[in-house]
């Protein structure tokens, strides 16, 4: 993107991390939810690939194609879950959560170089905790009483986006599978929230 966000810079300035490890091994965080579609088009392009998203100033649609995407919540928990129904993939202990997540208790509230806990059973690493991640869907508390049971795509109601996973000034609940959270599309400024970035690939027969 060419530049970094200001409260990542400051963050990664001062973090524990930065002093032995390379800030380009953190996540970066402070990010809106425009910034992450932007970023996902970005890297689209660089790669050669169709942009996922049609930007039009502040509103954003996808379109479809071979380029880098958010994913859907649904898509973010199968990731996470890994075929698990425990409150985490590794379980239902939280005292087992240290070996697999960066959260309140053992990250000092500050982002930790990526890859360097416990992955699940995907090989996914920081599903839990380290940078919350934003997913493309709109905030609707009631979307999930009456979505389909598969593969849901998301409400077309609400002004929030969600961001999933946990951070490292999170507790041990609030970095479950299923937990879920709101924010809105333009606030990035020290939100502490990253993004994993999906594909869709073609399988063929």
């Amino acid at each position: 993107m060419g530049t970094l966000p200001e409260s990542f810079a400051d963050d990664a300035d001062t973090s524990q991390a930065s002093t032995t490890k390379m800030t380009n091994q953190l996540p970066v965080t402070g990010i809106s939810w425009r910034d992450a579609v932007q970023f996902c088009n970005r890297l689209s392009e660089q790669n050669g690939l169709q942009p996922y998203y049609r930007i039009d100033g502040k509103e954003a649609s996808a379109i479809g194609g071979n380029g880098f995407r958010l994913p859907t919540e649904a898509e973010w928990e199968y990731a996470c879950r890994a075929g698990t129904n425990t409150r985490w993939h590794f379980g239902d202990d939280p005292k087992m959560l240290d070996q697999y997540a960066w959260h309140e208790s053992n990250a000092n509230g500050a982002v930790q170089s990526a890859g360097t806990k416990k992955p699940n059973q995907f090989k996914l690493f920081d599903m839990h905790g380290n940078a919350p991640e934003w997913v493309w869907d709109r905030h609707d508390d009631d979307y999930y009483k009456n979505s389909e049971a598969v593969n849901p795509t998301g409400s077309t109601r609400g002004e929030r986006r969600v961001f999933r996973g946990g951070g490292v000034s999170n507790f041990a609940d609030q970095t479950r599978s299923s937990v879920r959270s709101p924010l809105g599309m333009s606030y990035g400024f020290f939100n502490g929230v990253g993004l994993r970035v999906a594909r869709d690939i073609a399988v063929h027969e």
